[in-house]
């Protein structure tokens, strides 16, 4: 025990005089950014800018990437080259052409344990930068970071895998097979994207899609923890978008299938076209309009509902506690529709009733409209 005492007491006495002996230099004018505690023991960290680059890569036709605190971007050029650009010379750089395949390897062998002089400066990021050829078409692109950015634009690929624990991923302008994405913390932007699927999963960040078109069968699949999700001229077979804690908003829309579960936040669905719709929130209000859809079954246990466009088929809409308000620009005629709620109103177009109303009268289209603690507002043929 007392061996152990005099181990700590001499780690913390090497710690305090590491970060003085690096504190007198940062007063004396020396360009560092702070000092580390780790198994070497004290070290200064430099703003000095490290590089490393190869521009006569063998050509490869597949990326596969582990990086450790390093934006990485791709860059369409005319040849194949691979370049990092580092602000700490203990960071080190690994890469090899392998059966085609492109291998890189980041790291930070810095300790956790860390000291900043830089007050009030932001630090200055490593990057990891991959050149290839213009209008060339990879197969696989793979990319796991730690912490930093992924960045494409104009890429051609047949598979795209992207795990971000703390960044951001951008993908812009590019056409692949196959998309998945998996973003512990951070944003998620793409758009003018063509892909035969696509998987998003994000536990903390925004994520907006715009201008993408998905070619495939398979549903799409959205699922944000924690954090909004705007969808923007979006093609698919379908969509099943799922968020925790954050709201959606999905505009221009066109997909056999919308499935949108939420927990805590408001679901918005505009001008898009949809073979059938399935939404359920908990805790928000759900706004679609201007739709054309050939059923629905919006269910809300907290909030408002209004839903109004070309409601064919069966149309289903329910709140537990909430106004609920339907409009479709079909007739009257063309619906057999049942009108409840248990504490408030019901009014069609725009008469108001003191009870339930029902239409039982065949008719090649159906509406049910329910609030058990609010009013049911219906308008027929506008």
């Amino acid at each position: 025990m007392k061996h152990s005492k005099k181990i700590l007491v001499y780690s913390a006495c090497a710690m305090l005089l590491g970060a003085l002996l690096a504190g007198a230099a940062f007063l004396s004018g020396a360009c560092i950014d702070g000092v580390t505690f780790g198994k070497d023991g004290a070290q200064i960290i430099d703003k000095q800018k490290y590089s490393s680059s190869d521009d006569n890569l063998t050509e490869f036709s597949s990326v596969k990437l582990n990086i450790d605190k390093a934006d990485v971007e791709f860059i369409p050029s005319d040849h194949y080259g691979i370049q990092f650009v580092h602000y700490g010379k203990n960071d080190t750089f690994d890469y090899k052409v392998e059966n085609g395949t492109l291998k890189a390897v980041t790291a930070d062998n810095y300790s956790h344990s860390f000291v900043s002089f830089d007050f009030g400066n932001t630090s200055r990021g490593n990057t990891l930068s991959i050149y290839y050829p213009k209008n060339t078409e990879l197969k696989n692109v793979e990319v796991t970071d730690n912490s930093g950015s992924l960045e494409v634009s104009g890429l051609k690929a047949s598979k795209v895998r992207a795990c971000l624990q703390y960044g951001r991923f951008y993908l812009d302008g590019s056409e692949c097979g196959d998309i998945g994405i998996d973003i512990k913390n951070g944003g998620c932007v793409l758009k003018n994207v063509k892909s035969g699927t696509l998987d998003y999963n994000n536990d903390y960040g925004k994520g907006t899609f715009e201008d993408i078109n998905v070619t495939g069968t398979q549903d799409v699949k959205m699922l944000s923890k924690n954090g909004s999700l705007t969808v923007k001229n979006f093609k698919c077979a379908g969509i099943e978008a799922d968020s925790s804690y954050g709201s959606m908003e999905l505009d221009g829309l066109s997909a056999s299938s919308l499935k949108s579960m939420l927990k805590n936040g408001n679901l918005s669905v505009k001008n898009s076209t949809l073979k059938n719709i399935v939404a359920e929130n908990t805790y928000g209000k759900v706004n679609i309009t201007g739709v054309k859809s050939g059923g629905a079954n919006v269910k809300c246990k907290n909030g408002e509902i209004n839903v109004d466009g070309e409601l064919a088929g069966t149309t289903q809409v329910s709140s537990d506690y909430g106004k609920v308000h339907v409009s479709t620009s079909l007739p009257k005629e063309k619906y057999s529709y049942t009108l409840v709620t248990k504490y408030g109103n019901v009014a069609v177009d725009g008469k108001t009733y003191d009870m339930n109303i029902a239409s039982t009268e065949k008719a090649e289209n159906s509406l049910h409209a329910e609030s058990s603690n609010g009013d049911v507002d219906v308008f027929f043929g506008r």
